[in-house]
């Protein structure tokens, strides 16, 4: 699974269909006959800028409206934040790391940062960053509370 394929071609689809059809609709538009261009600019030249100006503006708006339906009442963003989850606790199963807990942060938007909690020493917590960081989908890893500093000295 990587997040270019599964996660943005329907995205990438709407924005070439809505920008086909905006396209179309502002180049169509805008026909200024041989006369016009010969006096300049006339009021039918500047109508049609403008038209052709807010069809652009529309699609633009149009392809802003579907990529916040897709992120949000479509349900992708859940759906790609379980699907690494699921990925990630899998593994986690298959190191015996079974006190960790692994969560995608969330705050503002969905953030392909993987947050690890849990109980682990500090090569535990610096091996499962690097094992995770390598699964598909998860862009970065860290922990909620970062190991302390070893001075080399055991207490």
């Amino acid at each position: 699974m990587t997040p270019l394929w599964d996660y943005f071609w329907p995205l990438f689809v709407a924005g070439l269909l809505i920008g086909a059809v905006t396209g179309h609709w502002a180049y169509r538009q805008l026909q200024v006959g041989s006369r016009e261009r010969v006096t300049g600019e006339t009021e039918l030249a500047r109508d049609l800028r403008r038209t052709r100006r807010m069809t652009f503006a529309s699609g633009t708006a149009a392809a802003v409206v579907a990529t916040l339906l897709w992120h949000g009442p479509l349900g992708a963003s859940d759906r790609l934040a379980a699907t690494i989850e699921n990925g990630v606790r899998a593994e986690l199963e298959r190191q015996e790391m079974h006190g960790v807990s692994a969560k995608l942060e969330r705050r503002p938007l969905l953030r392909r940062q993987l947050v690890l909690a849990g109980p682990a020493d500090d090569f535990q917590q610096s091996e499962l960053v690097r094992i995770l960081d390598a699964l598909p989908g998860v862009a970065s890893v860290r922990w909620t509370t970062p190991p302390a500093p070893s001075d080399g000295v055991k207490k």
